[in-house]
């Protein structure tokens, strides 16, 4: 009898020792979930003050070149700086613009002249 009292003994502990782990198991899926959804929202606050930065310095530089807000000396540089680096790009591109224009101009004239030749031996 004090066998089967213990084997029964054994039994419950180990079914109560299985529904622990159960829970716990349980319990970590959830903390780990809810640490996806904080990540989540972390990533989102993150991206969305990345562009409010980006607005703020867009509409901070608009108002500068306008004259319109007073700037400390080291803001002066940084959009002073600005200013030259967009002027080259503008110009670099005006001067992409040109030479491609030029290119093209002298492949149509190469294929007149190949049409003309081609026209020229069939009649001959």
């Amino acid at each position: 009898m004090a066998t089967k009292k213990s084997e029964d003994f054994r039994k419950q502990i180990n079914e109560v020792w299985k529904q622990a782990i159960n829970q716990l198991e349980d319990v970590k899926e959830a903390v780990l979930k809810s640490g996806d959804r904080v990540e989540a929202e972390v990533e989102r606050l993150r991206l969305e003050r990345d562009k409010l930065l980006k607005k703020l310095g867009e509409q901070t530089y608009k108002l500068a070149n306008q004259g319109k807000l007073p700037m400390p000396g080291i803001v002066k540089q940084t959009v002073d700086r600005l200013n030259e680096v967009i002027d080259k790009m503008v110009k670099s591109g005006r001067k992409k613009k040109t030479k491609r224009g030029k290119k093209k101009k002298t492949k149509k004239k190469a294929r007149k002249k190949v049409t003309k030749k081609k026209k020229t031996t069939k009649k001959a």
